[in-house]
């Protein structure tokens, strides 16, 4: 009895350290092949700007994660549709800068797209001034020239984000570079000036020394 016991031993033993060794192999092959399972979900913690911030067209966006992003762990995706660059800021940021600028006076929705979605949205504001070539001069003469009467500036405002806009008689086009409008009539050039003056005023525009205009007959 005693010899059968101690063959066993020396049979089961060795055979459990074998499986043993077996099974760590095969646990360290699944779980380095699956670093996944280990880490903390990628969740963004902060942004700057923050939600529903109005910030210049200039400005990137800067998104903080809980731990260090993997390329491959995140999409990020922009309504308007816009053409973007992805750099990353620090250990746990990225930055988001557009190809160009965002477009001043535009709200901009950023889909973040991890295992925990994120939307981001924020408005920019109308600062021709950053442009390269415009002075600090022209900052302070625009930023003092916006209208105090809010629906008078929520019309200009809408003009200028439909810009180009087209009617009979004329067309009104602004510049964010110098802060113009430009109206350009086909003849007659009284009548349709007079129509264009009529249909600014029917857009809630009834004070002209709040905008630069230009004319030009075609």
């Amino acid at each position: 009895m005693l010899h059968n016991f101690l063959l066993a031993k020396k049979i089961f033993i060795p055979l459990l350290l074998f499986f043993a060794v077996i099974a760590g192999i095969i646990a360290y092959l699944f779980f380095s092949s699956h670093p996944s399972l280990f880490e903390t979900q990628l969740e963004v913690i902060s942004t700057s700007p923050q939600e529903q911030a109005s910030v210049s067209p200039f400005s990137p966006v800067i998104i903080t994660f809980n731990r260090t992003p993997k390329e491959n762990e995140y999409t990020i995706t922009m309504d308007p549709p816009t053409k973007i660059t992805i750099l990353l800021s620090s250990k746990n940021s990225i930055l988001v800068k557009p190809a160009t600028n965002f477009s001043p006076e535009m709200t901009y929705k950023l889909n973040i797209n991890t295992t925990t979605p994120f939307v981001l949205t924020f408005e920019t504001q109308q600062e021709a001034s950053n442009l390269p070539g415009m002075s600090s001069l022209f900052n302070q003469t625009l930023q003092n020239g916006k209208p105090k009467n809010g629906a008078l500036a929520a019309a200009l405002s809408d003009i200028r984000k439909n810009s180009p806009i087209q009617q009979p008689g004329f067309t009104v086009n602004y510049s964010y570079d110098t802060n113009v409008y430009t109206i350009t009539l086909s003849a007659p050039y009284d009548t349709n000036k007079t129509s264009f003056l009529s249909w600014l005023s029917q857009k809630g525009v009834s004070d002209l020394s709040e905008m630069t205009l230009k004319y030009i007959n075609q």
